[in-house]
């Protein structure tokens, strides 16, 4: 669907993909869209719904929220007895034991691996666990927001890339700093290496894109981890690797 604006950057028409206003020029993405079909003139404005379901909505707001302890989830009396129980007897020393205890937990609904953070948090005489610098959490979230664009408009075949190995990704390609190094520990890393190696594979195609579109790459210039990408050595081979092999 096309909007009867014009984009700065080609002086074209605006197509409505996704949820987002993209210049049908370059792809370049501009605002969010405003959901116009329930608008009338006696409603709130905070009663508007403004955008629609995204997946970039539900990383930012879930999966980081979650990540972040910024969500509303609130655990069961029964899993912190349980996992209280088993720091006493010493299976639970670190996030990866976290992330094994809860695998072992026995129940039928939905295994709360988002939300670990809270339970550790929850938990008895657990450390507390560092606060993410506003940057870092809006660089991760606006990496995420780019690659999915670029994984998206280069048609990879399906399954897309997880969410939680997303942040690890970003994370890890951008040697981000202690903290973020510190939170990624309390998400679930894939165990097939196949999976993990394609993945990674088409991460870097998706960077590469990135990295050689002026229009995309500016949006990073004033983040530290990206500047520092930049300049290293090895992220240009790496860059260059990537942009060289096959889908």
């Amino acid at each position: 669907m096309f909007i009867d604006q014009v984009s700065q950057c080609c002086n074209a028409n605006f197509v409505v993909d996704n949820g987002y206003m993209v210049c049908c020029s370059c792809g370049v993405v501009a605002q969010r869209e405003l959901d116009v079909n329930h608008m009338s003139f006696q409603q709130s404005v905070s009663k508007l719904n403004p955008v629609q379901y995204t997946r970039t909505a539900r990383f930012s707001q879930k999966v980081v929220g979650a990540l972040l302890q910024a969500t509303n989830y609130k655990p069961s009396a029964h899993l912190i007895v349980y996992l209280n129980d088993a720091r006493a007897r010493g299976l639970i020393k670190n996030p990866e034991d976290l992330l094994v205890a809860i695998g072992n937990y026995k129940t039928s609904a939905r295994r709360p691996y988002m939300h670990a953070t809270t339970l550790w948090s929850n938990m008895l005489n657990t450390p507390q666990i560092p606060t993410l610098a506003e940057m870092d959490k809006r660089f991760i979230c606006l990496m995420f927001e780019e690659i999915f664009y670029v994984w998206t408009r280069l048609d990879f075949e399906k399954p897309r890339l997880p969410m939680s190995q997303a942040i690890i990704l970003i994370v890890e390609t951008f040697d981000m700093g202690g903290v973020a190094r510190y939170l990624i520990r309390f998400l679930r890393k894939l165990k097939c290496p196949k999976r993990t190696a394609r993945y990674k594979h088409l991460f870097k195609k998706c960077l590469s894109h990135i990295k050689h579109e002026p229009h995309r790459s500016r949006r990073f210039e004033n983040f530290e981890p990206w500047r520092r990408f930049q300049e290293a050595k090895g992220g240009e081979e790496l860059l260059r690797a990537a942009y060289n092999l096959n889908a």
